[in-house]
């Protein structure tokens, strides 16, 4: 027993150990040092929402620094990667391979290794699902209520992500009402009553939570609104930034020399720089103004904006070549931030060779969300299509269900992203593997 323990287990166990060899206690971006501080000084900010901030303000209670945070996503990745890969295929090979593919195929491992929302939600989703999945497989409906946490923290932890969690909510309720009545149709206007009320629970949760402990209140999309009014005002030679975020003299070529397509960040920072509202947050007139310039100037100037936001598309979704800088796809350091305490860089030789894979796999197609959005499309409509041509088993929803979240996820980029990061797609790569994964997985109906 304590053999075949061990060795249904050995996968996991050593992919775990490997990352936490590799990035233990995790890399700091800017944004991870910034949520770091807010811990220790208490001045909450809603740049990101508070959720995970809340969630290493616990763990770092008892485990201080970012270790502990660190490990509990790790864990919860491999654990979810593996449940996910048990509950599809039978026999150790097809599960190792299952297994591998789905943390080794994609930079998921990459963006776990930083202190990022989208780490925290990868992981809480990667384990979310793959618990619903093996409460259907297993007949134990205590596997899909302990799916819950991982969803509604999941669902909480990034300001896009209650889109990912809408497909997941519902095959939550379809797997209880699978449980519950094994092969009977599905009540389908119940189940989209509870899905819904399901998402609006999450999202009043969220903002209670905003509201209980944010201290420093800002417009989180005013860096993308004058991102994209930088982007109009440089191709229609014609300034459209409000002036309260324009230092004196600014004019149209001092925005273009620091304008990027990829980018956000260079406008706010260095000579010339506009106002973020980060810093000195803007007031309720302000944000009006803000707002109304940046709706006159996409109705007067629609081809400049819709050729803005396709130059950040295609660089969000391509390969990461040399013509972006390497912060966008990982930052593989510390950053420091006012007293922040050190936190020891990872140098170890198992560090060395993981970074080099990266640093060589990261331009490569598979590295890059496009395949994984047209695998999501192609899997999601495969599923689709077996849903409505027979009584579908559970594996078809889970792969519609996975497709559609990590679309939903990752498509409101093109309108709202900052900047084309690698991480903003970190579900995207996980949802569509999985989706492929459990249309191909054969027909089985024996527990494991």
């Amino acid at each position: 027993m304590t053999r075949n323990l061990l060795r249904n287990l050995a996968l996991p166990v050593i992919g775990f150990l490997l990352c936490v060899a590799a990035f233990y206690p995790g890399f700091l971006s800017f944004d991870s040092a910034y949520q770091f501080w807010q811990i220790r000084s208490g001045e909450y900010s809603n740049i990101a929402p508070v959720t995970m901030t809340a969630f290493w303000a616990l763990v770092h209670a008892v485990w201080p620094g970012s270790g502990g945070i660190f490990l509990i996503h790790v864990a919860a990745f491999w654990t979810g990667v593996w449940l996910a890969a048990c509950a599809l295929f039978s026999g150790p090979p097809a599960r190792i391979a299952a297994a591998l593919l789905l943390a080794l195929l994609s930079p998921v491992l990459l963006i776990l290794a930083h202190l990022w929302t989208d780490a925290a939600l990868v992981a809480s989703l990667t384990l979310g699902t793959a618990l619903i999945l093996a409460a259907v497989r297993l007949a134990r409906p205590a596997l899909l209520y302990a799916a819950l946490p991982c969803l509604l923290y999941g669902g909480m932890v990034r300001h896009n992500a209650l889109l990912a969690l809408l497909p997941l909510a519902l095959l939550w309720f379809a797997a209880r009402a699978e449980l519950r009545a094994p092969g009977a149709p599905l009540p389908r206007l119940r189940l989209a009553l509870a899905t819904l009320l399901a998402c609006v629970t999450v999202l009043v949760a969220g903002m209670l939570l905003d509201r209980a402990m944010v201290v420093h209140r800002v417009k989180t999309f005013a860096v993308v609104q004058l991102w994209d009014l930088a982007a109009i005002s440089i191709a229609e030679r014609t300034m459209l930034l409000p002036d309260f975020v324009r230092p004196a003299n600014l004019s149209v070529d001092h925005l273009a020399a620091k304008y990027t397509p990829f980018a956000n960040v260079p406008l706010y920072t260095g000579e010339w720089a506009i106002a973020d509202g980060f810093g000195h947050p803007f007031d309720k007139a302000q944000v009006r103004q803000l707002n109304a310039a940046w709706l006159a100037a996409i109705r007067t100037y629609p081809g400049a904006y819709l050729a803005h936001r396709w130059a950040l598309t295609r660089a969000l979704f391509s390969r990461f070549r040399n013509d972006r800088p390497q912060s966008l796809a990982y930052v593989p350091t510390v950053i420091a931030y006012r007293d922040n305490p050190d936190i020891p860089v990872n140098t170890s030789p198992v560090n060395r060779a993981a970074m080099h894979w990266f640093t060589e796999s990261v331009g490569w197609w598979i590295s890059a969300p496009l395949p994984y959005l047209l695998l999501a499309f192609g899997c999601g409509l495969a599923a689709w299509r077996r849903n409505r041509a027979r009584r579908p088993a559970f594996t078809d929803r889970f792969a519609l269900a996975c497709a559609l979240s990590g679309l939903f996820y990752t498509l409101p980029l093109i309108l709202a992203a900052p900047a084309a990061e690698l991480r903003y797609s970190s579900w995207l790569f996980v949802a569509a593997l999985l989706a492929m994964l459990a249309l191909i997985a054969p027909p089985r109906n024996e527990r494991y």
